[in-house]
């Protein structure tokens, strides 16, 4: 599922909703920048749980291992991508360019997703942090996608699949923090932490 700004205020573990400040006026610049602010966070995140894969040497298996370090690898290249693509787009809005930016960020999801299957960890504590540090980072790429703004469409009798997609991202759309990438930093190390992982915080 999808999720709105709001509902990820809401919802997220990650406990962003302390500071929430209403954003109903925002322009698109302003969604787009707070995006842009948020993407060089996320990849802090990754490479924070690039730190927690590799800590589960000894509780996994090697070839378990490396499958989930190229798979968080991947996700680290993807949130670059989407990054590059993002600023791109900033400059020139295309719905090439904004599919691109969800096809990156869609990418970097499927890899974190699939790093618990394969990863098999049987040490508690270092499976309760892998947990807590994944799933904030899906919650949080989701919520950083419905933030960026569609281009205003020519009109047209029917809408592009991007124009589509980008309907169902945007729905009821709010925003947390003027300063969200400080919010998400500090709700991130509190999930580790209560996982036992503060050792891993960005």
């Amino acid at each position: 599922m999808n999720l709105s700004r709001r509902q990820f205020v809401a919802t997220s573990s990650v406990g962003l909703a302390a500071g929430a400040v209403g954003m109903e006026g925002c322009s698109p610049s302003q969604w787009l920048t707070i995006a842009l602010n948020d993407l060089p966070t996320i990849l802090q995140i990754v490479t924070s749980i690039i730190s927690i894969v590799g800590a589960a040497s000894g509780s996994t298996s090697a070839a378990a291992l490396a499958l989930a370090q190229t798979a968080t690898n991947k996700a680290k290249d993807a949130i670059n991508e989407a990054l590059a693509f993002l600023q791109q787009y900033q400059a020139n809005k295309t719905n090439t360019l904004l599919g691109n930016v969800d096809d990156a960020l869609a990418t970097a999801q499927a890899q974190l997703g699939s790093i618990l299957g394969v990863l098999g960890i049987n040490n508690p504590v270092l499976l309760a942090t892998l947990s807590a540090a994944i799933g904030s980072a899906l919650t949080i790429i989701v919520a950083v996608q419905t933030l960026i703004p569609a281009p205003v469409p020519a009109p047209t009798p029917t809408p592009t699949p991007a124009q589509q997609r980008r309907v169902k991202l945007t729905a009821a759309r709010k925003a947390a923090s003027t300063d969200q990438s400080i919010a998400i930093k500090v709700g991130y190390n509190e999930a580790l932490a209560a996982a036992g992982g503060s050792q891993y915080a960005i």
